[in-house]
């Protein structure tokens, strides 16, 4: 998923460090009531939006995985990470 923070673009797999489940339990609803946060809806766990840290909650320390993301003739291009990806492979179990 994709969000923008203050005009910068940032992308993360939809996955809780906590536990392999989506942050949209209820589809597209990514932030807290308040929209400063971004929150799993499963676990309650909180991140910060411009980094992916959790901050609250049961994966307190660990980051989402973010994605590389290009702004191009007026589009989103959001590409793989580069480096290991074998932890992709536990999220598709």
């Amino acid at each position: 998923f994709v969000v923008n923070v203050g005009g910068q673009f940032r992308a993360y797999i939809n996955s809780c460090r906590h536990m392999v489940t989506p942050l949209d339990f209820v589809r597209y609803q990514f932030f807290t009531e308040d929209g400063s946060r971004l929150m799993c809806a499963t676990h309650g766990a909180t991140y910060e939006p411009d980094t992916g840290l959790c901050v609250e909650g049961p994966c307190k320390g660990l980051s989402l995985h973010a994605l590389p993301v290009v702004v191009e003739r007026g589009g989103i291009v959001v590409g793989c990470p580069a480096g290991n990806l074998s932890f992709l492979r536990e999220m598709a179990d």
